[in-house]
């Protein structure tokens, strides 16, 4: 029997690519980053006109939850379509302005 090279595995019908590996790579990067994103976003913005005591609190909740969702959602779909490699740039945008308090996404939220 002969062994396959890497190209030649990559050709067999239902063969592990290692474009299906990176996709799936990006998204679960891209995903965890923007859901972080999300976070930090509803959180600060989803109870700033609560006005009482109390209900711009549960906003802030309401929009932490919600922006985690909805980012980590937003994220997958991304990171799968773009590959680990196309988000990496965006990813250290990310990081970078989580770190530094700018909080500056290349898209995806």
């Amino acid at each position: 029997m002969q062994e396959l090279n890497i190209f030649e595995v990559e050709e067999v019908s239902g063969g592990l690519s290692q474009g299906f590996a990176d996709s799936l790579s990006g998204a679960i990067n891209y995903g965890m980053i923007s859901g972080w994103t999300g976070a930090i976003y509803g959180g600060r913005f989803g109870g700033s006109n609560g006005g009482v005591i109390g209900i711009g609190l549960f906003g802030n909740l309401v929009g932490t939850i919600g922006g985690a969702i909805g980012g980590t959602i937003a994220g997958v779909a991304q990171g799968f379509v773009n590959g680990q490699s196309g988000e990496a740039e965006t990813e250290q945008k990310a990081v970078n302005g989580i770190v530094n308090g700018t909080i500056v996404t290349g898209g995806g939220i």
